[in-house]
């Protein structure tokens, strides 16, 4: 005779969902997207954005293509949070960055819209920012900062990762703590999303970035 298989539901729900949480996540998944389509409920995605089966792809540039961008991203629209823990997994274009103009990725919490947001970026330089738009002016809080954890390489996949809890933000970025902030947040901050692109203009030649995935679980 067959025996039954009984699983316990949290090994169910992380089943069932398109991707498993990011290493440390042990909250309830509140949203986990792996982008394969456009059911994740992003906002504004345009022709430069492009779901696959390994991630959301994004193309910067090239500067000869006057419908072309420096930078671009979303903020989900039908997935909300405050306190949480979010994570997504990021990988830099595959062709080494051209001279003087990095390539960054950028995690995006506690946003009222594009215009009211806190990230956590990453170059190809090897640094880590922080910063708050407000009123779509920008507040440095952290300035770029040389981390040894961000991995440079063409392709290479990071981690970045924040824990919003009791108006206090800790960023990580591959499982190291960074910065921990005590923030101020509105009562409609509670949208959440992605930026990727070149930090010093249009790039020459196009730049791919590649959303793998986003994991956003209740804050430990």
């Amino acid at each position: 005779m067959f025996a039954r298989l009984i699983l316990p539901m949290s090994l169910l729900l992380a089943l069932a969902g398109p991707t498993s949480a990011c290493p440390g996540q042990t909250g309830k998944v509140i949203f986990s997207e792996d982008f394969a389509d456009d059911s994740g409920g992003w906002a504004d995605i345009d022709p430069h954005m492009q779901f696959s089966d390994g991630g959301l792809k994004i193309t910067a540039g090239p500067k000869s293509d006057p419908k072309s961008i420096v930078s671009d991203g979303s903020l989900n629209s039908t997935f909300y949070a405050k306190d949480g823990d979010y994570c997504a997994v990021f990988a830099f274009p595959s062709s080494p960055p051209e001279a003087d103009n990095p390539d960054y990725v950028s995690l995006t919490v506690l946003a009222t819209d594009y215009k009211n947001r806190y990230q956590i970026f990453v170059s190809t330089n090897g640094d880590v920012a922080i910063t708050r738009l407000e009123d779509n002016k920008s507040q440095t809080l952290l300035p770029w900062l040389k981390v040894s954890a961000v991995k440079t390489d063409p392709g290479a996949e990071n981690t970045l990762r924040v824990v919003a809890k009791n108006q206090k933000l800790t960023f990580s970025v591959n499982g190291e703590q960074i910065k921990v902030l005590r923030v101020p947040v509105p009562d409609d901050a509670k949208r959440f999303g992605f930026w990727t692109g070149t930090l010093n203009g249009p790039p020459t030649d196009p730049r791919v970035y590649v959303v793998k995935s986003y994991n956003l679980t209740e804050a430990p």
